[in-house]
Formats: C-alpha cells, structure tokens, sequence
C-alpha cells in the first residue's frame, strides 16, 4: 500500500500526517521525498527503506499440537492433548498445568459401565505417558522448548462435539493459555484464573 503526503514540511511522521495510513506493522516500509522547485516541478531529493522489527516475545508460548480422543458414547471422552511449552524470557520458569472445560453436559452415575471403562480408560493413558516420560517437566530453560501431555475425561455430549476448553499453564507469575485447533475466541479470557 502507498500513502502520500503533500505540504510545506521537511518533516513528516508516519501514519499521523499520511491519510488513510494503515498501523505500523512489522515489516519492510520504503519512503520517497520530493520537493517542490520554483518552477513547479517536482524534483527527487531522496529515497530509502525502514524495516520494522516485531517485539520480542516474552513469556510463555503455548501451543496444543494434537488431540486425541476415546470415546465412550452416552458416558464420556478420554481426550490426550499433546502440547509444547517455548520459554522466550532469559529466565527458567516452573511450570503447572491444568485445563478449564467449558461443557456444561454431566457424567452419568459414579456407577454408569460405560463411565467406569471411561475412567479406567483415562488411569491406563496416564500410565502410559508417565512410562514414556511425555508429562510436563517441572521447567522450561530459557529459549528452551519442552512438550508434555493433557489426559482428561469430558462428559459425553448428545450432539457428539467435544467440549470446549482452554489448556492452562502457570509459572511463578503469570497464567498462559491455549485454545484447540479451529476453537473461538477464549471464553475464558474475561475470567480470572487462579
């Protein structure tokens, strides 16, 4: 996009004086000045580009990689959430997770078959995971990238959708969080998480 600006000035800033100017953004911006001779003519005085870095990220990053889920319809979904954990401050950071779902379904009774396989089913991926080594180390370096893995029983919804849900993770100081694949806007974004 070009913008342009016209007047009696040797000094012009960028968007304020340039109408129709789109935000910074980072990126590559070149600029051209011309002035004006007494004869009208427009005459080049000099050109040049500006690149605009983005700001450094600080933090935590958070990113869901995949899901995976076992259902058992009518009682519940055993859902794996494979995730990583990017540390972009130069400082270590403990870490704890958790997971805030948003179903507003509920399991059948403690006693339900199909929600007692669910919860076994759930123990066993555990497990698992805990053998393999892939839970959440208890920090991330700095610049390092750990992954870990979610394992969490959702009440089996009518319409077959899984529930909604925010990943959460907790350092020392702050809450971070990560929303599924193709999920809105954090619904819990107005909440307070502690």
């Amino acid at each position: 996009m070009t913008v342009s600006a016209t007047r009696p000035s040797r000094y012009f800033q960028y968007a304020q004086e340039f109408e129709n100017a789109p935000p910074v953004r980072p990126g590559l911006y070149c600029f051209t000045l011309e002035g004006q001779l007494a004869s009208g003519e427009w005459a080049f005085i000099t050109s040049g580009e500006h690149e605009v870095q983005p700001p450094p990220r600080t933090g935590l990053e958070i990113v869901i990689e995949d899901e995976k889920q076992t259902p058992f319809p009518g009682a519940a979904v055993v859902l794996e959430i494979e995730f990583r954990v990017t540390n972009h401050d130069p400082v270590p950071h403990l870490l704890r997770k958790s997971i805030c779902g948003l179903h507003h379904a509920s399991f059948p009774p403690p006693d339900d078959p199909d929600l007692i396989a669910a919860c076994r089913q759930e123990h066993a991926i555990k497990e698992r995971h805990q053998r393999n080594g892939d839970g959440l180390p208890p920090r991330v370096q700095p610049g390092g990238t750990v992954r870990g893995v979610y394992v969490t029983t959702f009440p089996w919804d009518p319409a077959g959708t899984l529930s909604d849900y925010t990943l959460v993770i907790k350092d020392e100081r702050n809450t971070y969080t990560a929303r599924p694949h193709g999920a809105g806007e954090d619904p819990l974004a107005a909440w307070p998480i502690t």
